[in-house]
């Protein structure tokens, strides 16, 4: 959906069987999108695709041969220095954090870029001025719990350093459950933070070159608050987040919240 003279325009970019799962969307400089999502195995899906629209207006996706996958565990694009999209998104059969390069037409190149526990849901990513990867992410430790992860990599030929931020204690897994519980933006500087929650509260970590520090945002009062968070920062760098919170599992009904300061 994108709003055109004052009206929201709907366009379905594909239909065959049940694409478009844990989408993210970037433009680039000509104002083209280009999304990533899943179609997943439980409709007989390829996994992680990639679309984008032509000059043309023709929407063209690829596969990008992660192999089979479900939905719920999210999907981050986002371009290189050489404008090549790239993609993360958890390889549940081996668990590990993927990243997904296209090197060519219909041509990607994987590589593991966390393989140390259950980790990999709900990546987001952001690519600084010198070329360097920053990518949030989650280890599960259980039903119900597991860590808050950022790992950086300075340039192509670097390796990835891992830190931990946080730990979440009140999750729930699957249709109504944790879904992109983490959003990574770049502020002016381009230093990391990170908004992230569960259903008691939700947080944001910032890194000021040197360490991270963390604060909560909310915590939830009679509602479960929701998994879902959305990070922005404006031309101040002043945090913009949107995040729900969940009156009804079974019906999956709930309130979006907006918080800046």
């Amino acid at each position: 959906a994108f709003r055109s003279d004052g009206e929201w325009l709907v366009e379905q970019l594909r239909d065959v069987g049940h694409d478009g799962w844990d989408g993210s969307i970037i433009f680039d400089e000509s104002d083209n999108v280009h999304i990533s999502a899943v179609d997943p195995i439980e409709f007989n899906g390829d996994g992680v695709e990639y679309y984008r629209r032509m000059p043309d207006g023709e929407f063209i996706v690829e596969d990008i041969d992660s192999g089979f996958l479900s939905y719920a565990f999210g999907t981050a694009i986002a371009f290189d220095l050489e404008g090549r999209p790239m993609i993360t998104y958890y390889e549940q059969l081996e668990p590990s954090l993927r990243l997904g390069t296209r090197i060519g037409e219909d041509e990607w190149e994987i590589e593991v870029v966390d393989e140390d526990g259950d980790v990999g849901y709900f990546s987001s990513m952001a690519v600084d001025g010198e070329g360097g990867v920053h990518i949030s992410y989650f280890e599960k430790l259980s039903d119900t719990s597991g860590r808050v992860l950022y790992t950086y990599r300075p340039s192509p030929d670097g390796d990835w350093e891992r830190t931990v931020i946080d730990s979440l204690d009140s999750l729930t897994f699957g249709h109504t459950g944790a879904r992109d519980v983490t959003s990574l933006v770049l502020d002016s500087n381009g230093l990391p933070r990170i908004a992230y929650g569960d259903e008691a509260v939700v947080k944001m970590a910032t890194f000021d070159g040197e360490s991270w520090s963390t604060e909560s945002v909310i915590t939830a009062d009679e509602d479960p608050l929701g998994h879902i968070v959305s990070l922005e920062l404006d031309g101040d760098d002043n945090p913009h987040l949107a995040f729900a919170t969940v009156t009804n599992k079974e019906e999956l009904d709930g309130v979006i919240f907006y918080a800046t300061r």
